[in-house]
Parts: structure tokens; C-alpha cells; sequence
């Protein structure tokens, strides 16, 4: 039944025939990859490496632009996490609430929001964090080795998707070696100590191996660069786009998922009642989902940036919390004077969610499904051998067209200084230039010396005001007034196509 409502739910995603918000970018760059190119070298993205992995491996299984099998792809990736969830939430309080907590994942994951429905890097992280957690908290009995090295190489998984995950490795590392710890499993520090060494250990073995498969392939400093250098923002955090975004975005987030967050909030009280007993005999592992439920705060809030899916990140420790709670509510074991978490009331509001969700998911996806205007265009009056350079963050474009990236600038931000998930992002009157990545638009030139594109799609022009005029970059004006001819304009953005010969203008040095 939790998997026939989970299916339901993202049934829309099942039937987009096109890829779904982060989706695009990722797959654009996986493309590359399978058809040769590296990862940061010749497809530049700012995710860790076995992301890309991931959605190579899917594509090649699945084919290119096949966004139906992504999506099932999505769907399973999503039913391992749930079963993790499970298994954790089982061992600690029983069948019933690790059905509830799967059910709840699978029912807040996208938490209402049709963009969430992605395959995005906080859903792919989800799934090794929490088969992580659940090798750390397991009921311990025999030599612990195996499944500690295992579950630091998960946590390590993890962080090579997305980079906040890396922070749900200290309280799991705390927890090894609590006094709470030692004293449930009657062990000395020594012991503890190894118990923690060991899930390092794991954990560097994994980033060990991948740091030394990428220094091989000769992208270990670009794969640095991208992955780690290039998250700055100018802000502090106390800045605008801290205030702005963070206080919004959570209220928001609080308001939708008010089963997970009330839930959470009664089972942290339970345990300074000791009401049902509900931490009854499992202290340390109240501390350590603690302890899970802070790191995943500060790993989406570290980045300053607050998208709504960086709150996915906190769904599962929610589910954990607030499952005992509703299953206890649902089996008419216990009870509470506050309307909403009695019987009846608290079904009607997960009912209610479940509806409000589904429905946003149809109507959201839906307004999506279409082809862009540019892209139909190339996908019709180009040949499939041809490549396109998108000027503009428009990715999309080249999955529309089913053309590849005729440079390494996928999205073109290194080249504009285009700032990610701020107020600023399309203000015209902040200039961004300081922010343009050292060497970008030499390698640009070096890209259009091997293969100058068939067609360029000037996204920015058709912007009531423009944010980066090409006038405002020289070579690629130059480019464009001497080597192309304007072929058309959409709403997507002005297409021009290369003019047969040769093109002297790309040879120039950048100014």
C-alpha cells in the first residue's frame, strides 16, 4: 500500500516526457560523458563526481532523452531510501512505525513542489545516508567491522553527490564514541574508538579511490575547483539572501510539511517526559538523531542559498522523529488533547497533504511538458550530427533539440559571473564581472577552435531587459555579427547559424 501511494503520487513524473528541473543539466552533462568527454573538462557542472556517475549509468542503460526510464529510475532510487527509513525506524519502535516513516518519505520527498519531483542531487545523497545510518544504529551483536567500514563508505556516497551530506557523518562518528554509547553495548573506549576508526576508514577508503580515478583521468584539480572552489556568494550570513530566502523558505517548508515538523517536535518532547516511554532504553540513538537533525539544518543552510530542495535533506530524520507519533495515533495506543493529533483529525491532514501534493505535481509538471520553442526549432531544422552553444543558463535547449554542447559551458555562468540562488541573480544593475571564472573565456576560444558551433541561441536577448547583452563580451559579438547569420527568433531566445567557410574571428584573443 506505501508503495502503490508513493507511485500514485509521482505519477506525473512518470509521464513527463521531459526532464524535470536539476534533471536537465545533470543529464546534458552525462550525454557528454557518454559520448567520450570528462566530466569538468569538457562538461562543466559544480556536483561531485559520482552524480554524474549516476546519471551516466542510467542514460546508458536507458538511452539518451529517455526522461521516462530517469523517472523510474527516480521512482526505485526512492523506494531504497524509503525501505532504509524502514528498517531504521522498525528497529527502533517496531513494524508499524517503520511503515508510517516509509510512508511519510515517500509522501514528503517533493514536499508539493513539482520541481522536487527530480532525480536531484539531495534525493540521490538520501538514499547512502540513510542505509548508513541504519549500519551505525543496527542492533549490535558480533564484531562490528564490516558493517562500520560499509557505512562509512556510504556516507562517503553520499557526499561525493552532493556536498552538504558530508556533515551526517560527525554525530554518526559522535555516537560511536558516546558514553552512551560504550555503556548499551558494554564496551570499553578502546573498543568505541576502533568503532569509529573503523567507519573513517571507510569513509576515506571510498574518497581515496575516487580522487585517485580522477587524478588518473587528469581532472582531479578541475573536479576540486568546480566541486569545492566555486560555491562562493556574495553574501554574509547575515545578508540579504540569508534573511530573505531562510526565514521564507522555512516557513514555507514548515507550513507544507506540518505533519513532519509537529511529529518531530512531539517525539523530541516525549523524550524530556518520558511519556509512552518512547526513548525508553534508546537514549543514544535519541542523541544521534539529534544529532542528524542539526547536521542536516546546517547542511542546507550552509550554502546561503535556501532552494526548496535543499530541504529534502531534512525529510528523512523528520520521518524517523515523527512516525512513533502517528503510528501510535493511527493504532488508537495513545492519544493527545491537541485536535490535530487525534485519530481521525491527523488522517484527514495527511489525506488532505497527500491530494494537495498530487495535485501540484499535475498542474506544475503539465505547464512543462511542451518542447521549447528554440528547441522544437533545432530539433526540426538541424541535422543530428550538429552542436548548438546556448548563451544563457537554458540547458534545457539542448535535450529539447537532442543536440549536444558544442563547448564545455553547458550553462554558461563561468563565462557571465551569473550568481546562483540570490536576489542578485538577474538584477542588471550588479555587475558580476569580478565573478567571472579566471581563464573561462580563453577556454571558450580553445573549444570554438576545435569545434565551432552550427548554431548559437542567444537566450539573453529576448529578456524584456537584458542581464548579459552579448555586446557586453566582444569575442562572442564578433563571433556572432562575422561567422553566423540570425536564422530565427523564438520565445526561448534568438537563433543564429553558422555561415559556411572558415571563421577568422574565432582565432582572435580574448580582450
Amino acid at each position: 500500500m506505501v508503495v502503490l501511494l508513493t507511485m500514485i503520487m509521482r505519477f506525473p513524473a512518470f509521464i513527463s516526457p521531459k526532464a524535470i528541473d536539476d534533471e536537465r543539466i545533470y543529464s546534458a552533462v552525462a550525454i557528454e560523458m557518454i559520448n567520450g568527454g570528462l566530466m569538468y573538462k569538457d562538461a562543466v557542472e559544480r556536483k561531485p563526481p559520482m552524480l554524474f556517475w549516476t546519471y551516466q549509468a542510467i542514460l546508458e542503460i536507458g538511452g539518451d532523452y529517455n526522461w521516462h526510464f530517469l523517472h523510474i529510475a527516480g521512482f526505485v532510487w526512492i523506494l531504497m531510501t524509503m525501505w532504509g527509513i524502514y528498517m531504521i525506524t522498525e528497529q527502533l519502535f517496531g513494524k508499524d512505525a517503520g511503515l508510517v516513516a516509509a510512508l511519510f518519505y515517500g509522501v514528503f520527498v517533493s514536499w508539493g513542489i513539482w520541481g522536487n519531483l527530480a532525480l536531484n542531487g539531495e534525493i540521490l545523497m538520501n538514499l547512502p545516508i540513510v542505509w548508513g545510518i541504519y549500519f551505525v544504529l543496527k542492533n549490535k551483536s558480533g564484531t562490528r567491522v564490516l558493517e562500520l567500514f560499509f557505512a562509512g563508505m556510504l556516507l562517503c556516497c553520499a557526499f561525493l553527490l552532493k556536498q552538504p551530506a558530508a556533515i551526517m557523518a560527525v554525530p554518526l562518528g559522535i555516537y560511536l564514541l558516546s558514553l552512551g554509547y560504550r555503556k548499551k553495548n558494554q564496551i570499553t573506549l578502546l573498543t568505541s574508538l576502533s568503532h569509529a576508526s573503523i567507519f573513517t576508514i571507510g569513509f576515506a577508503t571510498l574518497l581515496a579511490l575516487v580522487v585517485y580515478s580522477l587524478f588518473l583521468k587528469g581532472i582531479l584539480a578541475e573536479a576540486y575547483y568546480w566541486t569545492i572552489g566555486n560555491h562562493d556568494i556574495p553574501h554574509g550570513i547575515f545578508d540579504l539572501v540569508f534573511w530573505y530566502r531562510g526565514i521564507g523558505m522555512t516557513a514555507v517548508f514548515t507550513g507544507v510539511c506540518g505533519v513532519l515538523v509537529i511529529g518531530t517536535a512531539m517525539s523530541i518532547k516525549m523524550w524530556k517526559t518520558n511519556k509512552w516511554q518512547l526513548w525508553e532504553d534508546i537514549h543514544p540513538e535519541f542523541w544521534a538523531l539529534v544529532g542528524l537533525l542539526i547536521a542536516s539544518l546546517i547542511g542546507l543552510s550552509q550554502p546561503g542559498r535556501f532552494y526548496p530542495h535543499y530541504y529534502i535533506q531534512l525529510v528523512p530524520v523528520l520521518c524517523i522523529f515523527s512516525a512513533p507519533i502517528f503510528s501510535n495515533i493511527w493504532s488508537k495506543k495513545q492519544s493527545f488533547d491537541f485536535w490535530l493529533l487525534r485519530y481521525k483529525p491527523s488522517q484527514f491532514w495527511i489525506a488532505i497533504t497527500i491530494t494537495a501534493f498530487s495535485t501540484s505535481y499535475y498542474v506544475g509538471l503539465k505547464n512543462h511538458w511542451e518542447n521549447s520553442a528554440a528547441g522544437q526549432y533545432l530539433l526540426e531544422n538541424s541535422k543530428p550530427t550538429d552542436k548548438l552553444f546556448v548563451w544563457g543558463q537554458s540547458t534545457n535547449l539542448y535535450l529539447d533539440a537532442h543536440r549536444r554542447a558544442a563547448t564545455r559551458y553547458v550553462a554558461t555562468f563561468p563565462l557571465t559571473g551569473y550568481i546562483f540562488g540570490s536576489p542578485l541573480s538577474w538584477d542588471t544593475s550588479y555587475d558580476t564581472s569580478n565573478r567571472i571564472v579566471p581563464g573561462a573565456w580563453e577556454n571558450l576560444r580553445n573549444d570554438f577552435l576545435d569545434y565551432l558551433p552550427d548554431y548559437i541561441i542567444d537566450c539573453d536577448a529576448v529578456r524584456n531587459v537584458p542581464r548579459y547583452p552579448v555586446s557586453k563580451f566582444p569575442y562572442l559579438q564578433s563571433i556572432l555579427e562575422n561567422c553566423y547569420e540570425r536564422e530565427t527568433k523564438t520565445i526561448n531566445g534568438i537563433i543564429y547559424k553558422r555561415k559556411i567557410g572558415d571563421c577568422p574571428q574565432a582565432k582572435l584573443p580574448v580582450l
